[in-house]
């Protein structure tokens, strides 16, 4: 081989290597941009009450938001404000990027749920799960509902929790944020019936006020009804009382009182009250007049020609306003003897009072 040859082989084996290197720095280069091009995660959550998890970087470290199917499965976040009892609708963002992820598939699990604790650790519900992320691009995210949970009790904590323990180590994924929403509520409403109903020819005016709420009626048989009650509600009931009613309310969960002219009725929620009335005019007084007994008349007979008997018969009788009545009959029988000219006579009964009564 000439020293030319060789020459000229040095000079081509240099060129490859530099070649070879220009060729890795461009792809080295080209990798860095791509990476550095990378957005992240870019979903927000919004809602009542929102949680951001983490940091919103690309890249396969930590960030404080990553699980995995292995370590670690879950996380637990304070919650910015409790959630009070009741429904929550709640939606979430979850993200998962890093160089190389678009050459690794299947990634078919980056999924999770979150559940709601109270202040104890107890666990009150639990959302739905996450829908998986795309696979075969460098980065993806998805965004949608969890579904919506109810909790009994106050909520303070939540913990993000991966869907499927012991799978791939490449099925991990960065839960980005969640928001929860309450569900407004349809209040239970309640209903008031009031009848009033004379049983005899008289009538009254009849009234039931709940709040704003008024009704008002006159007649013998009146009947009133307020519906869309918010229990408990404070209902008064007026009517004459001149006249002497009866009240009798239904169920007995609706509490009473008395009021001037009426009752006030304090009205349950959810709870359908009905009020019966029965009203009579009042008795008429009545006004009782004794007179005084009535003074017997007495009668003295004086003898004359043979001496015959004389009998008188005399009733007494009041002469008082109001009527008449009187005492006992009186009979007084004379027996006439000549003595010397003059006729003895028997004693003559006093008339026995009576007890004569009188209506006025």
């Amino acid at each position: 081989m000439t020293a030319t040859s060789t020459h000229r082989r040095g000079l081509t084996m240099t060129a490859m290597v530099i070649v070879a290197t220009l060729l890795a720095a461009i792809l080295v280069l080209a990798m860095n941009d791509r990476a550095s091009a990378q957005s992240g995660p870019q979903g927000t959550c919004s809602g009542d009450v929102t949680v951001t998890f983490g940091s919103e970087y690309f890249g396969l470290g930590d960030f404080g938001n990553r699980l995995m199917s292995s370590t670690p499965q879950s996380r637990t976040y304070d919650l910015p404000s409790p959630m009070p009892a009741g429904t929550w609708d709640v939606t979430a963002v979850s993200y998962d990027g890093y160089t190389g992820r678009d050459s690794i598939s299947p990634q078919t699990q980056e999924q999770w749920y979150t559940e709601f604790l109270a202040a104890d650790g107890t666990v009150l519900a639990t959302s739905g799960t996450s829908a998986d992320i795309e696979d075969s691009v460098i980065e993806a995210e998805w965004a949608g509902s969890l579904g919506s949970v109810t909790l009994a009790a106050e909520a303070t904590t939540i913990r993000t929790v991966h869907v499927a323990p012991g799978a791939a180590s490449v099925n991990s994924v960065r839960p980005t944020c969640i928001g929860a929403s309450l569900q407004a509520t349809t209040p239970e409403l309640s209903t008031i019936s009031v009848t009033i109903q004379h049983t005899d020819a008289s009538s009254s005016t009849l009234t039931l006020t709940c709040g704003t709420e008024e009704q008002s009626a006159t007649g013998r048989l009146v009947q009133l009804l307020l519906d869309d009650i918010e229990g408990p509600q404070r209902c008064e009931i007026t009517y004459p009382t001149d006249a002497v009613c009866a009240v009798v309310v239904s169920p007995t969960e609706a509490t009473t009182e008395t009021i001037t002219n009426g009752i006030a009725v304090t009205v349950p929620e959810a709870t359908d009250v009905e009020v019966t009335i029965t009203c009579r005019a009042a008795d008429t007084a009545v006004t009782t007049t004794t007179l005084p007994d009535a003074t017997a008349t007495t009668t003295t007979t004086v003898a004359t020609g043979n001496g015959t008997a004389t009998t008188t018969t005399t009733v007494a009788t009041n002469t008082g306003a109001g009527g008449t009545g009187g005492g006992a009959a009186t009979t007084t029988t004379t027996i006439a003897t000549q003595v010397q000219g003059q006729v003895e006579t028997a004693p003559t009964a006093q008339a026995q009072p009576g007890t004569p009564t009188f209506t006025g």
